[in-house]
């Protein structure tokens, strides 16, 4: 299946892997399926005549929608496809994240800064998506695996607080206090200017979250924090599909559905109306032309005149009537 999403002869091959997916994936496991791509730059033209767009595009309205041009897509369970939404909204943040830091002047170079202070997203299975203080230890600009170059930059991040390493792409790294904090850009060293005194690294020694002061409280205030970032994308999912079903009827989506009586009132139209269609005459026959006099005369003289044998018929015939003679006499 890899193979296929990461084909390199068409893009056409790998949207046939990403429809495959949709069609027979378990719902479960989507979402890991399809996370890598949601903002792949590969251009691909997707319908006659339309409009070129991305792979990236392309998984995104797949997953994000039930219509296919025209075509109806299998509904997913109700909690797995709200959820699905949740995580396409985020990773729509991530990106607008990503687009704010390159068009931010510094940003990137801090961010190339090994041992910079950062603020990394990250969860698990017990942890919801929350921000961690974080410290860059490298930067990535090409794949391990396969050489490939990485369209922006990837960071190998610690979390100290916790003591794990990840990697995180662009839009899931920020500045310490990110963009709530009044920061307005950089100093000559290439630090954030105007931070907040005691944040980062010492804010959890000050709170007496650090090594050995009871880091559990923090724990809890990040989970926390985690849940209602979770609560507020929910709910702006929630918001979308109400302002989807107010302007569905468009497409008769939300039209009411037929009643019983509405049902047989219409079957009976049709069957009165073809019945009327039954009823009607058929049209004449159309009439022929006839010919002119000349040809007219022609055709009557061709059929008085009587049939002249030629001379090999009236041979076969007289060879015949020999051979009957000589058999009967």
């Amino acid at each position: 299946m890899t193979l296929t999403l990461e084909h390199h002869d068409s893009p056409y091959i790998r949207c046939m892997g990403f429809l495959y997916l949709r069609y027979s994936c378990e719902p479960q496991y989507v979402w890991n399926w399809i996370r890598p791509y949601l903002y792949d730059q590969e251009l691909v033209t997707v319908q006659n005549h339309g409009q070129e767009g991305t792979i990236g595009d392309f998984v995104r309205s797949l997953f994000g929608d039930l219509d296919y041009y025209g075509t109806r897509l299998p509904r997913l369970p109700v909690n797995i496809e709200r959820d699905l939404k949740v995580k396409l909204l985020q990773a729509e943040r991530n990106e607008e994240r990503a687009k704010k830091h390159i068009n931010t002047k510094g940003r990137i170079e801090y961010f190339k800064k090994l041992g910079s202070s950062v603020r990394a997203l990250y969860e698990d299975d017990d942890n919801p998506l929350t921000w961690y203080d974080a410290v860059v230890d490298r930067v990535l600009t090409t794949d391990p695996d396969s050489g490939v170059a990485f369209v922006r930059p990837k960071f190998v991040v610690t979390f100290p607080e916790y003591g794990n390493t990840e990697t995180v792409t662009l839009g899931e790294i920020d500045i310490p206090g990110g963009s709530d904090d009044g920061l307005t850009g950089f100093d000559n060293r290439g630090n954030p200017s105007r931070m907040e005194r005691g944040h980062g690294r010492h804010r959890g020694d000050d709170r007496g979250h650090g090594t050995g002061g009871g880091g559990g409280g923090r724990q809890y205030d990040d989970r926390r924090q985690g849940y209602g970032r979770e609560q507020a994308l929910m709910e702006e999912v929630l918001r979308r599909e109400r302002a989807e079903a107010s302007t569905s009827n468009r497409r008769n989506y939300g039209t009411r559905p037929s009643t019983t009586k509405e049902m047989f009132s219409h079957a009976r139209d049709d069957r009165k109306r073809s019945s009327n269609l039954d009823r009607r005459s058929p049209p004449p026959p159309k009439r022929k032309r006839s010919p002119p006099p000349q040809q007219q005369q022609h055709q009557q003289f061709e059929r008085s005149r009587p049939y002249q044998k030629t001379p090999e018929e009236l041979a076969a015939i007289a060879e015949k009537k020999r051979k009957l003679m000589a058999k009967y006499g």
